[in-house]
């Protein structure tokens, strides 16, 4: 493989993308951008395409498949290959994907694929950039470090990364190669994540987190084979305690301290120390769950590493864990169970977590008090765990019952989830008071395991269960039976398993999955499936739905349209779909005619619609340029498209702004007459289509310079505040 890197120049002659339409002209949206510069020296030798309305769009992310086309056609000139990844088999990106991979440059995810489709992370850019052009390198425990250094040395690093899993932009993606190619653009000499630490700190906590991820094998095992009698249907465990990364500040600590042993005997779980979320995922790969309520540790000394550990986990494992947040219990030493924190942590990656908890209610001698579920603490979470949509996880306390009544009864949009013998005398009777409290009975704290369990080493706990199995399982049959098939909906399995390492055992997991099938096998025929699964996901759908009513109202339009849904989620509006830099849209014609963008627009208009299943509305914006020959019949036909997707669909349509001074250079006067005239004859001519809202007038102070795309703040705030007038 050819690898040189002389100058920029030296990569134009080889790239073979076809120069921008617009060369020679400035893009309509890069004046005043951070990569002004950069994005006119590409454009000016050729290397982008800029789009047919005038612009760039330099925050757009850029794909992988793109991404290693532009590399891998600047460093060889031996291009060939296909079928290298499950999902690259002969499109026009597979020669460049599988010449990459031949020389090892990139790779696939855990599950094997490539996914071109993904947007390229920066510490993906940077290795694959170092290892084409042979840039020195120097090596370090954090894989991503040596590439971005050899990045940095050349301030080749735009400013604006702050993160090596930060998606690069198309405008970022200017910055790097004007920068390799002897440009002036300033580089970030900062930490590149988001922990507030000293340059030291950050390389050890880096180092921490990747251990906590670092990978496993995983070989496959025969399923069981179980007795006559046990379920052998899915599990859904709902109770499974995450370790936590070693908190402590970097070398504070000696080796024999990083372990210390567990209130369940043995050494305490450490991730990255001795387990990583790789293992456990292999322990229920082979015990058998289907899905886990994850309960991931956020403290107030390290919020924001301990919720990376929780990102890069789904990222990873979306298939086994439902992430919750579980800050630590009431603790008069250690506050930080309070509504600021907790709104703090879940705003680093909004949606990431399901539920809240699981929080301990009950007085630990010496430790903390007994905080009961109304305390004015828990208060003040609650209208943030509401607007979260999340599922509430709690150990109640003794005689908290009339305390839980008065949330149940205050709260009833909350679902709370709760275990503990301290509340299970009282289950029965708040279950038929209350729709909203569910309990697990879990194999550790509720099924007569836990004096086994606790303070024993693994080899007596396994020896202990496994010589009174038939004694203890008769047990909890004749306690728990005959409530959970009183109440058979509001029951859900789980283990709570937590705090020593040995816990996390894949022969440990197998053990007690069998000895919930021999229970659950022990239910009635009609509650079994309930139990064991069905429950948990009527809950995480129910979770699902009450996310998606916030959200029920889609988009369509130009990138005027995605600028006014970022106006209006930026004053708090909340019933229309997410503002996507992905989802820019373009003009009635783009959307009716153009094949190649109309069909790129419908395509994230249906992942948009797969997310968010409870659409029943679409706020649509005529765009039209001034020298498009639009028809009513290309409206029709996007209003056609809509209806196929979404039956029985509202559509608000509204034409773009006015102007009381000057217009758009893009619509001019006509395209907006033109806007008007076919919004209101789609109003008059279609019951199922509606006058939106009246946007403007726009005046100098709320447009760019272009005198089209919004201004930040004055033109997101007018059109956000109208749409929130009309929408809300």
């Amino acid at each position: 493989m050819r690898r040189v890197f002389l100058s920029l120049t030296s990569i134009l002659g080889t790239i073979g993308i076809v120069a921008s339409q617009n060369a020679g002209a400035t893009f309509s949206d890069t004046g005043r951008h951070p990569y002004e510069e950069s994005i006119r020296f590409v454009q000016e030798e050729g290397i982008v395409q800029g789009y047919p309305d005038g612009t760039y769009r330099p925050d757009i992310p850029i794909n992988r498949a793109e991404f290693v086309k532009i590399i891998i056609a600047a460093a060889s000139d031996d291009i060939a290959g296909a079928n290298c990844f499950p999902d690259v088999n002969k499109e026009w990106f597979a020669p460049f994907v599988c010449t990459a991979k031949s020389h090892g440059l990139v790779g696939g995810y855990p599950d094997g694929m490539f996914k071109p489709d993904r947007n390229v992370l920066f510490a993906e850019a940077a290795k694959i950039i170092a290892a084409a052009f042979d840039l020195p390198t120097s090596p370090d425990a954090i894989w991503y470090k040596p590439f971005v250094d050899a990045l940095r040395t050349r301030n080749a690093v735009p400013p604006s990364i702050r993160d090596p899993g930060q998606k690069l932009t198309r405008g970022e993606m200017a910055a790097v190669l004007h920068a390799l190619a002897g440009g002036t653009t300033t580089s970030s000499d900062r930490g590149l994540d988001d922990f507030d630490v000293s340059q030291a700190e950050q390389k050890e906590w880096e180092r921490r987190i990747d251990a906590a991820l670092t990978p496993a094998s995983c070989p496959d095992v025969p399923p069981p084979v179980f007795p006559k009698g046990y379920y052998t249907g899915p599990l859904i465990d709902t109770h499974l305690h995450v370790p936590a990364i070693d908190d402590s500040s970097p070398g504070s600590m000696d080796d024999e301290e990083r372990e210390p042993e567990g209130r369940f005997g043995g050494p305490m779980a450490i991730l990255g120390e001795n387990t990583s979320m790789s293992k456990i995922a292999c322990t229920l790969k082979q015990e058998g769950t289907t899905r886990n309520f994850a309960f991931f540790p956020v403290y107030d000394e390290i919020p924001k590493q301990a919720v990376q550990i929780a990102r890069r986990t789904m990222q990873a494992y979306p298939e086994f864990f439902t992430p919750f947040l579980m800050t630590p219990g009431p603790d008069d030493e250690v506050p930080t169970l309070d509504a600021p924190f907790v709104e703090n942590v879940l705003s680093y990656y909004p949606g990431l977590f399901e539920g809240y908890g699981e929080i301990g209610l009950y007085d630990i001698e010496g430790v903390r008090g007994d905080f009961p579920p109304d305390a004015a603490l828990f208060e003040d979470i609650y209208p943030i765990v509401k607007r979260n949509k999340l599922l509430v996880y709690f150990h109640p306390g003794e005689g908290h019952r009339k305390n839980f009544e008065r949330v149940l009864a205050a709260e009833p949009d909350l679902t709370f989830i709760v275990h503990g013998e301290e509340i299970e005398g009282d289950i029965g009777a708040l279950m038929e008071k209350y729709p909203n409290i569910y309990f697990t009975a879990d194999d550790i704290l509720v099924s007569y395991l836990f004096p086994l369990y606790v303070g024993k080493s693994k080899e007596a706990f396994v020896t202990a269960l496994e010589k009174d199995f038939a004694s203890i399982l008769a047990k909890a049959e004749k306690k728990w039976k005959p409530v959970i098939e009183a109440h058979p909906d509001r029951f859900l399995w789980g283990t709570d398993r937590g705090d020593a390492v040995w816990n996390y055992d894949p022969d440990i997991g197998r053990l007690l999955v069998r000895y919930a099938r021999a229970f659950i096998g022990r239910l009635d025929p009609k509650v079994q499936e309930k139990f064991a699964y069905k429950n948990a996901e009527a809950l995480l759908q129910k979770a699902a739905t009450m996310k998606d009513h916030a959200v029920s109202i889609g988009y369509i339009g130009c990138s005027n349209t995605r600028q006014t849904v970022e106006g209006y989620q930026r004053l708090g509006g909340t019933k229309m779909w997410p503002y996507e830099k992905r989802y820019d849209g373009g003009a009635v014609r783009d959307w009716a005619q153009d094949a190649e963008r109309g069909n790129k627009y419908w395509d994230v208009f249906d992942e948009l619609l797969e997310e968010h299943p409870n659409t029943r509305a679409v706020w649509w914006q005529l765009c039209i340029r001034q020298e498009d020959d639009t028809k009513y019949d290309d409206t029709v036909a996007i209003l056609a498209e809509i209806r196929k997707r979404i039956p029985g669909v509202k559509v608000y349509v509204s034409p773009l702004p006015g102007y009381t001074t000057g217009v758009c250079g893009i619509t001019g006067t006509v395209g907006i007459e033109k806007a008007k005239e076919l919004a209101g004859r789609l109003d008059s001519e279609h019951a199922d289509v509606f006058a939106g809202p009246v946007l403007g007038p726009m005046t100098p102070a709320d447009t760019e310079e272009d005198g089209c795309h919004l201004s930040i703040p004055d033109g997101l705030r007018k059109l956000g505040t109208q749409m929130l007038e009309f929408f809300e």
